[in-house]
């Protein structure tokens, strides 16, 4: 089954929607592994990824071209175009025209793309990304592949759909006459009919009819409430294949929740960044061996909570002693500012904590010098 016919079902197309501008809205950062995990901020990795892929698309669409391709297919090929010492520029190619395949133990991709003659390329061209496969076969299952009858149910309501508005009349309608008539005058009267009152554009019109004939309706699907009952209930379950909460989908009375978030997330969103991640950290060309440098993707950007909530959180982190107020200042977009990448330490069991105990003591130390010379003061005076 085509992947274009699959996603021209709405209710597919709006979960693959979902999840690719999910993924695509999430910042993936590049980290320099070692003593002290730190961002990568001078590296061309972070440039390429975090800044500019291509020439032709921004962070937010590559990573959304990615997971719309892992999302839709079950495997994707970013194609990488290489400069002296590293690479210049990803592409995301079409995973209906690229077929990967092993030969002689070898993973190849055969790149029909170009719309030409198919190119073989190696994984010195292309980082494969794939999602869970079956029976070690080299391609990633997608959930279109493995709900067949799902999907094809969804394109066959869509052909009856499309068919209704194109013809624009009433086929829950038929015209009987009380007079026997000939295949010949049936069909010159049903030619006729759907000549003047058929099209959009005749939507709605009176039926002028004679001959004793009479309007008769036979009841099909589009015009059934279970029609859209079938219709609500194929959303759902596509939703529910994908793990994303109905109530993205505009299905619930009510909006997402913050628990409905976080099953978006982990679950519609959750395997796909993993799958980018380790496929693109894994990548000798992007990440040489030796260099310490990965990527991870933040999916919990997208958990923003209201700042009451966030600002509670920030001081319990800093108090805890795992967040520096430099890192705070990062996640609310400010500019850092000096001292702020000590870290707090934090004492246990109520002891006194040794920086603020550094602190008093100093004071104290003071406050008793100044009474000495009062002291001496009043004893010279006296």
């Amino acid at each position: 089954m085509p992947i274009d016919r699959a996603v021209g079902v709405p209710a597919l197309l709006g979960v693959i929607l979902r999840v690719g501008q999910g993924v695509g809205m999430v910042p993936q950062l590049v980290y320099q592994d070692g003593d002290l995990r730190e961002r990568a901020y001078g590296s061309w990795q972070w440039d390429l990824l975090h800044r500019r892929p291509s020439s032709e698309a921004t962070p937010f669409a590559f990573r959304a071209d990615v997971a719309t391709s892992l999302a839709a297919s079950g495997y994707a090929c970013v194609r990488k175009f290489k400069v002296p010492g590293r690479v210049a520029e990803l592409m995301v190619l079409d995973a209906d025209k690229v077929t990967p395949r092993r030969i002689g133990g070898r993973l190849v991709f055969e790149d029909r793309s170009g719309g030409g003659q198919t190119v073989v390329r190696t994984q010195q061209e292309i980082i494969y990304v794939r999602g869970q496969a079956l029976h070690g076969d080299v391609k990633g299952l997608s959930p279109i592949s493995a709900a067949r009858s799902l999907f094809t149910s969804g394109i066959a309501r869509l052909a009856f759909q499309q068919q209704h508005l194109t013809t624009g009349g009433r086929p829950d309608v038929v015209v009987k006459f009380p007079e026997r008539l000939t295949a010949q005058q049936a069909k010159e009267y049903g030619e006729d009919f759907v000549k003047k009152f058929g099209g959009p554009e005749n939507a709605g019109k009176a039926f002028p009819l004679g001959g004793g004939a009479e309007l008769v309706t036979v009841p099909v699907s589009m015009q059934d409430a279970q029609f859209v009952e079938s219709a609500q209930m194929t959303a759902q379950e596509i939703a529910g294949i994908y793990g994303v909460p109905k109530s993205f989908l505009g299905l619930g009375d009510q909006p997402p929740t913050e628990l409905d978030w976080r099953f978006f997330v982990t679950f519609a969103l959750g395997w796909i960044t993993t799958a980018v991640d380790q496929a693109f950290s894994a990548d000798e060309d992007l990440f040489p061996a030796g260099s310490g440098l990965f990527c991870e993707s933040l999916p919990d950007a997208l958990l923003r909570q209201d700042a009451k909530t966030r600002y509670d959180s920030y001081r319990l982190a800093r108090q805890g002693g795992w967040i520096s107020a430099n890192e705070i200042r990062a996640r609310e977009n400010l500019p850092p500012v000096d001292g702020g990448d000590e870290v707090q330490v934090t004492p246990v069991g109520g002891a006194v904590n040794p920086a603020l105990a550094k602190f008093d003591e100093d004071a104290l130390l003071g406050e008793l010098l100044a009474r000495m010379r009062d002291s001496r003061e009043l004893e010279t005076t006296s």
